[in-house]
């Protein structure tokens, strides 16, 4: 055992400093989480204190979440990769089918071999026969989710850490996927808005492909045999034909370096900055993906109020599952803020990545002391306008995608056949 100094808020920002043993540094930080106690710093004693005698914190049997920093502890190394794809719904219904046989009575190993044996998709069989191993074997259903990380989301295998610590696994299972359905449904919607424009980009580009590579040259020699002045339009198409076909594996090469180069910078600092930040400013896709990530902030956070996690594990869980430099560091802000004693409220306040409305909810949430319902009404008020705001986005680009489509075919069309029409008029 070793002996740890620590400083930690209560509930109600008070601060509170002491000792106490512990295996290691992970194991006092949980201590103190299950005594409702936040730590703002912990490290080892050293002179006196580390001398003096102090007993382990006892766990009081309170939902803590160990969520430990991205620096700090090593992440569950997953098993060797099965091969097939694992859908995000098949997750889901497992979440649902072992929330429903825990609650009837069943244990756990005999659910999930009854889960494993009639799960149609040898892939994800694979997987949740290796989890029903690790619980055979005397582990906890946590622990073997964590094996498989990219499979079983990082939210729920918290929330199933702290319904172990608390009881009612089968009640939390079912708020699992409760909330993986919604956020699956939220997603699926985003990904709805942009698969139209997709198509219709990509359309477009095997037209220039095609015209260029295979039309153009066979044109080009009709118009040299008419041996007449080109118009411009057609100048201009048949310079792209031919600085393409000149060298096309020049041209491909420069793609797939040009594709490689943003995929490596997105991944550094200032690319995942600006980049977030041009997304959150485009006129269409930044109303988009601001209600979005509100939506799943918030319905994130109700789940886990629902739960009894302490708040700042919840804005720790809720920093890390956010994809946004900007609500990163707003998230941040927030987690700092709530270690100094101050509301969420008043953390949010001044941010305009959180309408002024939402902020009023929240506090009066906290005024009343139903936060976590007032948190489900703003993820369900969210979603809905994250609809409309889908509806409307299609609805504008589908007549933009259709008029520049239009346009462009049309400049296709007027350039291949001006140099025809002039040829007609000069015969007669």
């Amino acid at each position: 055992m070793s002996a740890f100094s620590y400083q930690a808020r209560d509930r109600s920002g008070n601060l509170t400093a002491g000792d106490l043993h512990a295996p290691n540094l992970d194991a006092a930080a949980a201590a103190l989480r299950a005594q409702g106690l936040f730590p703002v710093r912990l490290k080892p004693a050293r002179g006196r204190a580390a001398k003096r005698k102090s007993h382990p914190v006892e766990n009081a049997g309170r939902p803590s979440l160990e969520i430990p920093a991205d620096d700090a502890t090593p992440r569950a190394r997953e098993p060797r990769p099965v091969r097939g794809r694992i859908k995000r719904a098949e997750v889901v219904a497992f979440s649902h089918q072992l929330a429903v046989m825990i609650d009837t009575g069943v244990p756990i190993s005999e659910a999930m071999a009854c889960i494993v044996s009639q799960t149609p998709n040898p892939a994800f069989q694979a997987v949740l026969d290796r989890v029903a191993s690790v619980i055979r074997g005397g582990d906890k259903l946590s622990t073997a989710l964590q094996a498989h990380p990219r499979i079983f989301p990082r939210v729920m295998i918290s929330l199933v850490e702290a319904a172990e610590a608390s009881g009612g696994l089968g009640q939390m299972l079912e708020r699992v996927s409760e909330y993986l359905a919604k956020e699956r449904a939220i997603v699926a919607k985003a990904r709805g808005a942009l698969t139209y424009p997709a198509v219709m980009l990509g359309l477009a580009l095997v037209i220039v492909v095609g015209l260029v590579m295979f039309i153009l040259p066979r044109f080009e020699k009709l118009y040299t045999a008419k041996g007449s002045a080109l118009p411009g339009p057609t100048q201009v198409l048949l310079g792209v034909s031919n600085a393409i076909t000149a060298q096309p594996w020049a041209w491909l090469a420069g793609g797939v370096g040009l594709a490689v180069a943003f995929a490596l910078y997105r991944r550094t600092d200032a690319g995942r900055r600006q980049l977030d930040a041009l997304r959150l400013a485009a006129p269409v896709i930044g109303p988009l993906t601001r209600q979005l990530f509100l939506a799943r902030a918030t319905r994130l956070m109700g789940t886990l109020f629902a739960a009894g996690v302490p708040i700042l594990d919840i804005i720790r869980l809720v920093r890390k599952v956010t994809r946004s430099h900007r609500y990163e560091q707003l998230w941040d802000h927030v987690s700092s803020h709530l270690e100094r004693g101050g509301q969420l409220s008043e953390a949010l306040e001044g941010s305009e990545l959180i309408p002024p409305d939402v902020r009023q909810m929240i506090l009066a949430g906290e005024k009343s002391g139903r936060l976590e319902q007032v948190l489900t009404k703003v993820a369900d008020f969210s979603e809905t306008e994250f609809d409309e705001r889908v509806k409307t986005a299609t609805q504008l680009l589908e007549p933009m995608m259709i008029v520049a489509m239009g346009v462009f075919v049309g400049f296709l069309a007027l350039a291949l056949l001006l140099p025809v029409f002039q040829a007609s008029t000069a015969t007669g």
